[in-house]
């Protein structure tokens, strides 16, 4: 099948990897541990805060998680150029870039770092506020929600896991009473979805424009996909209120996570195996019910591995990370045809 594989670069280091993409197609992410906006084939480099202890000397890290249609960008900065808590970052805020300027979101009360995960096109921002952090591309100790409107403040939510779309349509992880209740409120009304029970957990929530709703579901523990603490996950989806639907994965790879959802249904994500996941991962694309290996579909005749899709816009475009030759895992961009 004919496709495109765009290389994004990476800022002159070895590494990078695309985080989402814009209906425009910009496209933002990570490289030389720096946040970036790649658009009309430049990648440039995204502010940074002032080092608080030393403003001469700018903080070591940044990511991109999110870009709306108005090209705002979420994320996270560090505040200094030090370590927390013997790891491998300094303390760090969220923040929203817009059109070139930084604006600091700060943290959450009671946590000393945050960070900005999704923005919808209505500017409502979704994050996390934690109190320990192992670095890029590892484990996140999550401890609170946190929710920014336009105008507003970076609130805490009662959430455990929070998803907004631009309709300003809902969903909730709560817990009550043992379990998780997944809860979907449509113009103020909320109605349950689901239940989770221990020793399942939800992990992360999308929904579109669409009000589909997608969901990450662990297994034993709390860990992300490849934590020790966490055997394995799947992925579910609601559309329209009806039941869940599981998403299936590829063969070698019977475990999945989504990263992301378009206003066509189109979902993006991974498949890995718990067992061997450090021998890497495949990106997926499901379209209803039906799943695209895309190195197999999309990389055929090339020397491109597609580890994981991480966002997807409503023209099929997608962006991720892929090694080439199995060399170092860089930011790229799919383009179908």
């Amino acid at each position: 099948m004919q496709s495109t594989i765009v290389d994004l670069g990476s800022m002159r280091g070895q590494t990078s990897a695309a985080m989402a993409i814009n209906n425009a197609d910009d496209v933002v992410g990570q490289a030389n541990s720096t946040a970036f906006l790649w658009r009309h084939g430049h990648m440039a480099k995204l502010p940074m805060l002032l080092n608080r202890s030393d403003p001469s000397s700018p903080p070591a890290n940044s990511i991109a998680y999110s870009i709306n249609d108005a090209g705002v960008i979420a994320g996270d900065c560090d505040t200094d150029g030090g370590e927390i808590l013997g790891t491998e970052r300094g303390q760090y805020n969220a923040v929203l870039w817009d059109h070139g300027a930084i604006r600091d979101l700060g943290s959450l009360p009671g946590y000393l770092c945050a960070s900005a995960r999704h923005i919808n096109n209505a500017g409502v921002t979704v994050g996390l506020g934690v109190n320990e952090s192992m670095g890029f591309g590892t484990h996140e100790y999550k401890a609170a929600v946190g929710v920014y409107t336009p105008g507003k403040t970076f609130r805490m939510s009662n959430a455990r896991l929070y998803a907004e779309n631009s309709q300003g349509d809902r969903v909730e992880a709560i817990q009550m009473h043992g379990a998780t209740h997944i809860r979907l409120t449509i113009s103020g009304v909320a109605r349950l979805l689901d239940e989770i029970k221990f020793p399942e957990m939800p992990l992360d929530f999308f929904i579109n424009d669409q009000r589909q709703v997608v969901m990450n579901v662990g297994r034993q523990g709390s860990g992300e996909p490849g934590d020790s603490d966490s055997i394995g996950s799947y992925v579910v989806t609601w559309k329209n209120g009806s039941g869940r639907t599981i998403l299936p994965s590829i063969t070698g790879f019977p475990e999945t996570s989504a990263s992301g959802i378009n206003n066509r249904g189109e979902i993006v994500g991974f498949a890995y195996n718990p067992s061997q996941y450090s021998s890497g991962t495949r990106g997926v694309l499901w379209n209803g019910s039906s799943m695209v290996d895309l190195t197999k579909t999309y990389a055929q005749g090339t020397f491109w591995t597609i580890e994981r899709a991480a966002g997807i816009n409503d023209s099929g475009v997608v962006v991720g990370t892929g090694r080439e030759a199995g060399l170092n895992p860089r930011a790229i961009l799919l383009k179908t045809h």
